[in-house]
C-alpha cells in the first residue's frame, strides 16, 4: 500500500503563508509520485486546482486557526491511515499521536508578542511552540535568522530545523516598467506590505514628510490597512496631513502589485522584524532599487544589492532616499546588483530542499 502524507492547506489563499504553500506543495506532490496525499482545507477551493493524480482526497477543514475547536476538528479530518502529517504553521494539533512535521516562518510571536494585553493568548502561543518542539520530527523555516530565533526562543532542537527559502515568482523577472501602467501620479516611491507596527511604516512616512519639498515623488503604500487588530493608526494620522502626496491603494491583485513596483523609482522596506522578507527581492527582479532596514534577516537576504538604514533613524532614511533619487549612476548600479541577487532564489530550489 502507498504511504499517505496529509497536509493542512487552510491558509492556501493567505498573502504570506499562501505564497509558500502555492509554490512548494504542488512541486513536492509531483515529486513523490508513489505517495498518496490527502489535503485539508476549503474543499471547493482546493478542488478547483489541477492536482496530480496522487492527491487522493480533499477533506473539508475550515475551522479558524488558534482555537480550541481547531484542535478538536483536526483529529476528525486527519485520515486514520496518515503516515506523515505536514502542518505548515505552528498551530499544530497537540493531541495528534502520529508523525508530524511543521513549517514555522518566523518567531515573531515569541520575540514580539502582539497580544501583550491578552495573557491567555500568549500562554497558548507558547504552549503550541512547546508541542512543536516535543512532537514535530522536523521543522522547516525560511532563513538562517529565523533558525537562530527559533533556537533561542523555543525548545526546538536546531538539528531538527531545516531552511527552505522563499523565492521570487518568474513573472517578476518578466515584468518591466511602462508595462500595464497604473493610474498613479508619477514619479513615486513605493512600499509593499501590511500596516502593522512591526512593519515600521511610520518611520517611512515621517522620513518622506521631512523631504517632501526636496523631491517630486509621491509615496504609494500598497497593502491592506483595514482589519488588523494591531494596525498602526499613527501612520494614517500622518498620511492624512498630505492626502495628495501619500496614497493608499488598499488590496490590489498580483499583476497590479507588479505594475506599481516596476514603475516606481524606489522601494523602501522599513520593517523591524521578518522571517524572510520577499518584497525587496521582487522589486529587484523587476528593476526597482531598494532601501531596506538594517536588520539581520535583510542583510542575509539582500546581501550587497540593497541600501541599508537604521530602521529607528528617520533622518538616515531621508538622506538615503534623496541620495539614490538624485544619483542616476548609483541607482543604476543598485538595479544591476538587485537583478543578479534576486536570481539566487527559486521555488524549484526551495522545493528540492523540502
Amino acid at each position: 500500500m502507498p504511504k499517505n502524507i496529509t497536509i493542512d492547506l487552510r491558509l492556501w489563499n493567505t498573502s504570506g503563508i499562501g505564497k509558500y504553500l502555492q509554490n512548494i506543495i504542488p512541486i513536492v506532490i509531483r515529486e513523490f509520485k508513489d505517495i498518496n496525499f490527502t489535503l485539508l482545507g476549503n474543499k471547493n477551493l482546493l478542488k478547483s486546482i489541477n492536482w496530480p493524480s496522487n492527491v487522493i482526497a480533499i477533506n473539508e477543514f475550515n475551522t479558524r486557526i488558534y482555537t480550541v475547536k481547531e484542535q478538536v476538528t483536526a483529529l476528525k479530518v486527519i485520515p486514520k491511515d496518515c503516515d506523515l502529517l505536514w502542518w505548515p504553521h505552528w498551530n499544530i494539533p497537540i493531541f495528534y499521536k502520529g508523525k508530524i512535521i511543521t513549517t514555522i516562518y518566523d518567531a515573531f510571536h515569541l520575540r514580539i508578542p502582539i497580544n501583550l494585553k491578552n495573557f491567555f493568548k500568549n500562554i497558548y502561543t507558547r504552549l503550541l511552540f512547546y508541542f512543536v518542539s516535543k512532537n514535530s520530527l522536523l521543522t522547516f523555516t525560511l532563513s538562517d535568522f529565523s533558525k537562530s530565533e527559533l533556537t533561542e526562543l523555543s525548545k526546538i532542537n536546531p538539528k531538527d530545523i531545516h531552511i527552505t527559502n522563499l523565492a521570487v515568482d518568474k513573472e517578476w523577472f518578466e515584468f518591466k516598467s511602462n508595462e500595464n501602467k497604473i493610474d498613479m501620479p508619477y514619479p513615486y516611491i513605493v512600499y509593499v506590505g501590511n500596516v502593522k507596527p512591526h512593519k515600521n511604516l511610520i518611520t517611512l512616512v515621517k522620513s518622506y514628510i521631512s523631504i517632501i519639498d526636496k523631491i517630486e515623488h509621491n509615496l504609494v503604500i500598497i497593502g491592506k490597512k483595514e482589519g488588523f487588530i494591531s494596525g498602526d493608526k499613527e501612520v494614517q494620522k500622518y498620511a492624512n496631513l498630505y492626502p495628495n502626496k501619500i496614497k493608499f491603494t488598499g488590496w490590489v491583485d498580483d499583476i497590479d502589485v507588479r505594475s506599481y513596483v516596476a514603475n516606481a523609482d524606489l522601494m523602501v522596506f522599513p520593517t523591524l522584524y521578518e522571517g524572510f522578507g520577499i518584497p525587496p527581492l521582487e522589486a529587484m527582479a523587476c528593476g526597482c532599487p531598494v532601501i531596506v532596514s538594517d536588520i539581520a534577516v535583510t542583510r542575509e537576504i539582500c546581501s550587497d544589492a540593497a541600501i541599508y538604514f537604521d530602521p529607528k533613524n528617520t533622518e538616515e532614511l531621508s538622506k538615503s532616499i534623496v541620495n539614490i533619487l538624485s544619483n542616476t549612476n548609483h541607482k543604476n548600479n543598485m538595479i544591476l546588483r538587485g537583478t543578479e541577487r534576486s536570481k539566487d532564489f527559486s521555488w524549484e530550489s526551495s522545493a528540492n530542499n523540502t
